[in-house]
């Protein structure tokens, strides 16, 4: 940060020029390392009627990938990077072949 005492920062610069990232903001923590584990997934898109879009990030609310890529219902995907969103809980998979996650 630019300001002395802040309590914020280091930033890191996203690669892809979408932004920013800060480990501390007004000295709490806010950054962690999220653990990527490596292998091949075939999964069925399951979100019916519509399907899933392809997003930038692997969490909630990220932006989708430009130009827009869905997956329909039933069709087969195989992915090649899985993140646990949720400790315990959900999934974000890297379909493979992109830099997009669903």
């Amino acid at each position: 940060s630019h300001i002395p005492k802040s309590g914020n920062g280091p930033f890191l610069h996203l690669s892809d020029c979408a932004g920013w990232l800060y480990e501390h903001r007004y000295s709490e923590r806010c950054l962690q390392r999220v653990p990527v584990k490596t292998g091949l997934w075939a999964l069925y898109v399951a979100d019916f009627p519509v399907g899933i879009p392809l997003q930038k990030h692997p969490f909630a609310q990220s932006p989708l990938i430009q130009p827009e890529i869905w997956y329909d219902p039933l069709q087969l995907i195989y992915c090649d990077r899985r993140v646990e969103v949720t400790p315990g809980g959900a999934m974000a998979y890297r379909v493979q072949g992109t830099e997009g996650w669903v």
